[in-house]
């Protein structure tokens, strides 16, 4: 997972949305969610502060790849892509995927009813994260070109927004889990009038200790556990 943190006034953040879409499209998993942290501004996200807070966000655009190391962007996309893939390619080599997720979604009565499944091939203590985000979103955009002057992109198209923090924390909510057992959670929560229902999708993710394995941090500041592994599905499959 990576987090994109942006807004709608950043000249230079539609540099790494692009690299983000570039990455996603590649065969290996890979996969965004989008934090609009400018309060007043289109796209805002009510919960973007604690994240701010947690991964030391001071300027945008800023990319933290699983909760573990920071991704600067390039004026450039393919390079920042490049960045993304070799920073992947490193923390695969640390850290070991043993999480399993499974879950569905629907909607009822302008409700997200979500049901996750969480299986650790090793026991261990998790957190696990759940979003609401909206993609196909049509709003103004600010971009700079190369030459650094400032154009406005009115039909700039935003995914994998964040829209609502379905867990009880930014770090979700913690379960102890046995090996190879499930662990079963449950979120709700309403749906906004001026969303599209059918561009909903559902983000699970799952935190684990560094303590667990030998790999580090790749920022020191960082909080104590990242992101072993997410999925993100329509809201309805």
């Amino acid at each position: 997972t990576a987090f994109r943190f942006t807004a709608t006034w950043c000249g230079w953040c539609p540099y790494m949305d692009e690299a983000f879409h570039e990455v996603a499209r590649q065969p290996r998993y890979f996969d965004f969610v989008t934090i609009h942290d400018s309060a007043g501004y289109p796209l805002y996200f009510a919960d973007a502060d604690p994240f701010n807070s947690a991964y030391s966000i001071t300027g945008f655009p800023t990319g933290v790849l699983n909760g573990w190391k920071e991704i600067s962007n390039s004026s450039s996309s393919s390079s920042t892509a490049k960045n993304i893939i070799s920073a992947m390619d490193k923390f695969d080599e640390e850290f070991p995927c043993l999480v399993k997720i499974a879950f569905n979604s629907s909607i009822d009565n302008g409700e997200v009813q979500v049901d996750a499944e969480i299986t650790s091939s090793i026991a261990g203590d998790l957190q696990v994260l759940a979003l609401l985000l909206e993609s196909d979103i049509v709003e103004a955009q600010t971009y700079y070109t190369s030459s650094g002057s400032k154009q406005t992109v009115t039909d700039f198209v935003h995914d994998n927004v964040a829209r609502k923090l379905l867990s009880s924390s930014i770090f979700g909510d913690s379960c102890t889990a046995e090996a190879d057992n499930a662990v079963q959670f449950h979120w709700t929560a309403s749906i906004d009038s001026g969303w599209n229902a059918d561009n909903l999708s559902v983000y699970v993710g799952v935190f684990r200790s560094y303590n667990d394995f030998s790999g580090a941090k790749a920022k020191k500041n960082y909080p104590d556990n990242y992101i072993e592994n997410c999925r993100i599905s329509p809201v309805g499959q």
